[in-house]
């Protein structure tokens, strides 16, 4: 039973007429006649019954032509479902995103633009910290993610730069710092700390120790936070200060004062990344989509590259 063979008899039973099926198929009669015997031979059963006028459908016949029209209706959505997916307008998107950049009205136009002209991906976003979303695009589990630190001596990886921000301090309101803030980040060393796991944010981490190396600033760590929120929530509840990305101002809770540190400049870049490598359609319509967002945000590759140069010529 070949699909040719359901499309043969539903026109012939619509026609009730083997002359007229034909002449709409492009077939001689013979042929037609051969195709219906050889679905009959496959089914078991006569489908249709001869009279003066043409063919009539037997019991076999009727049930036969309900399941071979949703037969052919379905093979049709399986190839339109499959040129689809190749044009990247069906499929899946798995993304990830640090919880406290969810909210940037530059992401939330993203996401939604996104599902605007291309309605029928499924999108999932995982809210993780940069460490995990690393991981994840590396394994395949992730197909891109919002996060920092994207390892830049890594060919497997790509990025779109869609936001900048700077560190700041985060006090209890009940600490002196709340309202006489340091003037350099050294003047806490020493002053009970926040910190995170270096599994959840390697390589921001590592640029965070970086800087505290160059102000000269000596942590005294008594509690890590799994990520940014947590953090900020031990914050809240005194037990100590923190360093966090200056969009924590915006989505903290209560207790907290926010202090930007004049010596504690170096710049963070948000980044959309994913694997070199990958020809997803799905995934380079996102790309697609996510670079047309930034340029009308100011902000994308070219903005990196530009960023880039300044800070070494300045070096």
């Amino acid at each position: 039973m070949e699909l040719r063979h359901l499309r043969h008899f539903v026109v012939t039973a619509e026609q009730e007429s083997i002359a007229s099926a034909a002449r709409i198929l492009c077939m001689v009669q013979p042929a037609l006649t051969r195709s219906i015997q050889t679905l009959e031979e496959s089914v078991g059963a006569q489908l249709f019954v001869r009279h003066a006028r043409g063919v009539k459908l037997t019991a076999a016949g009727r049930q036969c032509y309900q399941d071979a029209t949703r037969l052919l209706q379905e093979a049709a959505q399986m190839r339109n479902n499959a040129v689809r997916a190749s044009e990247g307008a069906l499929g899946n998107l798995h993304l990830a995103i640090s919880p406290q950049h969810a909210w940037l009205p530059l992401i939330c136009r993203m996401l939604g633009q996104f599902r605007d002209e291309h309605p029928l991906v499924t999108l999932m976003l995982d809210m993780l910290q940069s460490g995990g979303q690393l991981d994840g695009i590396l394994r395949g589990d992730l197909d891109a993610g919002f996060m920092f630190m994207r390892p830049r001596r890594n060919p497997s990886l790509a990025g779109l730069l869609v936001h900048e921000e700077h560190l700041v301090l985060a006090v209890p309101e009940n600490s002196p710092y709340a309202k006489s803030p340091p003037k350099r980040l050294s003047e806490l060393s020493g002053e009970p700390y926040i910190g995170t796991p270096k599994a959840s944010s390697l390589h921001f981490n590592d640029f965070v120790e970086d800087e505290y190396r160059r102000l000269n600033f000596q942590p005294r760590i008594v509690q890590m936070g799994s990520n940014f929120l947590v953090m900020l929530g031990l914050v809240a509840a005194g037990m100590g200060i923190a360093v966090v990305p200056g969009v924590s101002r915006f989505m903290h809770p209560r207790g907290i004062v926010f202090h930007e540190v004049p010596d504690l400049d170096s710049r963070l870049e948000l980044e959309l990344v994913w694997r070199s490598n990958d020809d997803s359609p799905v995934l380079a319509r996102f790309l697609d989509v996510a670079r047309r967002t930034c340029a009308e945000d100011g902000v994308g590759e070219r903005d990196w590259a530009r960023h880039r140069e300044g800070a070494t010529t300045s070096a």
